[in-house]
């Protein structure tokens, strides 16, 4: 799956799950955290999606 934008890694979620509560706060948290797999490009934080998905347990 790569590496997404926040914002596309939040888009992914939302297709998969329209009612889902995830936020993209929620997701910078996690990255800034370290509980998720990120490629920090300048400015720009690419989230690793099956780090990602393996944290929430699901299959995107």
């Amino acid at each position: 799956m790569g590496y997404r934008t926040l914002s596309q890694a939040l888009e992914i979620i939302k297709k998969s799950d329209r009612n889902s509560a995830i936020t993209a706060y929620y997701l910078r948290c996690l990255a800034k955290s370290g509980k998720i797999k990120v490629l920090n490009t300048g400015n720009k934080v690419l989230i690793n999606m099956k780090s990602l998905e393996d944290f929430l347990q699901i299959k995107l």
